[in-house]
């Protein structure tokens, strides 16, 4: 990795070894989990079910796979989630991948799971995505999810 230039940083979260890069959009929700009663998990899915949700309102089928974190499509991941807390407050979150160059998730095994593979909205969709658009949607879903946030196991 280190030499095709990618900088290589250790996180405290779940979720083993991912890559970020351009062409992703991440979003670190900061939560305050205890005060509600809240588990990591149960965050967790509030994350997973919004980025359906944003994912279904531009046209990809996207799901969530009981036996695997993340959001799943048939061409494999296209999103990722790692998450921790300190102090019962949320840290890190989800990259969703829009339109990054899917060849740099060859070079690592993306959260321990390489052989189900990743994907792209771009690659699904078979044209770019409007961030900025998109940006909105996960933004509106994202809200919703932790509004009606009220389980506590997952």
């Amino acid at each position: 990795l280190t030499q095709r230039g990618i900088q290589l940083e250790r996180a405290t979260r779940g979720g083993l070894v991912t890559y970020h890069g351009p062409g992703q959009l991440v979003g670190y929700p900061i939560v305050k989990l205890r005060p509600r009663g809240l588990t990591v998990p149960c965050y967790v899915r509030a994350l997973e079910l919004a980025i359906v949700a944003a994912l279904q309102e531009i046209g990809i089928q996207a799901r969530i796979d009981e036996g695997h974190v993340g959001v799943w499509t048939d061409g494999g991941k296209i999103a990722a989630i790692g998450v921790a807390q300190r102090h019962g407050v949320t840290l890190h979150g989800f990259a969703i991948n829009l339109q990054p160059d899917l060849s740099y998730f060859q070079l690592i095994n993306p959260c321990g799971i390489a052989e189900l593979g990743v994907t792209c909205a771009a690659v699904i969709l078979g044209h770019p995505v409007d961030l900025a658009d998109f940006k909105t949607r996960i933004a509106r879903t994202v809200a919703a999810e932790l509004t009606e946030l009220h389980c506590t196991t997952r």
